[in-house]
């Protein structure tokens, strides 16, 4: 419930082990109905890992530009599971495409789907089930995270790449 399983794991890390994670890839929300595709925005991220959240960031825009997806920053508020990783100075970085929060016009034109609701209307309600997949954006959006995935995978040397100084 909430972020308690993520601050619960990274609260129970020795630096050590902190130390041993040079990212964190957040998907959350991967095929809302009335969806975004919505890219956190790492470049406000704090100076310590500003550099790896960005490339982050980076990666899956160039996904989806090679798809000729339309995308939008998202604010980096924490709100998800990575918010505790970000706490700790870990570089972080993800994709949604949106819950509660109300699409707009600009949304509309830029996505379809429909103004003035939510991005998945269901959000954390008893219609919150397989029928409200938007299969489609999913498709989309686990591509995108495979990508990203790949991406810093095969890197020989991640923590430098990403600016990472810890260990």
């Amino acid at each position: 419930e909430g972020l308690v399983g993520s601050y619960f794991y990274v609260d129970s890390l020795n630096d050590t082990e902190k130390a041993k994670i040079a990212l964190n890839l957040n998907f959350d929300m991967l095929g809302s109905p009335n969806f975004q595709r919505g890219i956190l925005n790492g470049t406000s991220a704090v100076d310590c890992i500003n550099k790896g959240s960005s490339l982050i960031m980076q990666s899956f825009i160039d996904f989806f530009d090679s798809q000729g997806l339309t995308w939008q920053l998202i604010p980096f508020t924490g709100r998800s599971d990575y918010g505790p990783y970000l706490s700790v100075g870990i570089p972080a970085g993800g994709i949604e495409t949106g819950a509660e929060v109300i699409k707009d016009m600009d949304g509309r034109k830029k996505f379809g789907g429909l103004a003035d609701t939510a991005y998945d209307p269901c959000y954390h309600q008893a219609c919150d089930t397989y029928d409200n997949i938007n299969f489609e954006v999913l498709l989309q959006m686990s591509q995108a995270a495979a990508y990203s995935l790949e991406h810093f995978a095969i890197q020989q040397d991640l923590k430098t790449l990403l600016g990472v100084t810890s260990a």
